[in-house]
């Protein structure tokens, strides 16, 4: 009898752990990543960030108007 919410939560758990450690060795042998790759996550991250303001503003504006 196995909860799937528990095996569910115990998989993330795994992911975490693994992403941790390679994080880890990461550091441990000096990566480091080019200023192409910084470039690029930095304009990933502020896509994300505009559109995340842009549903933001949208859900505002629904609000607003049931009012």
């Amino acid at each position: 009898m196995s909860n799937p919410n528990f095996d569910a939560g115990r998989r993330f758990m795994q992911m975490a752990e693994d992403s941790r450690r390679l994080a880890e060795r990461r550091r441990r042998s000096g990566y480091r990543p080019s200023p192409a790759r910084k470039v690029l996550n930095g304009i990933f991250t502020l896509i994300f960030f505009v559109v995340f303001l842009a549903v933001a503003a949208v859900l505002a504006l629904a609000v607003m108007q049931t009012r």
